[in-house]
């Protein structure tokens, strides 16, 4: 088994996190009230950092076409 980081663990208890709400979100059954706040509030932080990461990076915008072709080159 490979071993993770704290840093990673805590990366994937984020995400975990983040995908239990979405799941209830999905499906809530019959009342929203259901929805754990903690969990839907960790989403919306989560997105909010990586917003800020995208946004505020000093990284060049590269070009749809050399997008594309990273994505080619990841999906083979």
């Amino acid at each position: 088994m490979r071993a993770f980081t704290f840093e990673q663990l805590d990366q994937i208890a984020t995400l975990n996190a983040c995908l239990s709400v979405v799941a209830d979100l999905a499906a809530p059954g019959s009342d929203l009230h259901n929805i754990d706040r903690g969990n839907l509030a960790l989403l919306l932080g989560y997105f909010a950092k990586e917003l800020h990461k995208v946004t505020s990076s000093d990284q060049p915008i590269t070009s749809t076409e050399q997008t594309e072709h990273k994505l080619k080159a990841v999906s083979v």
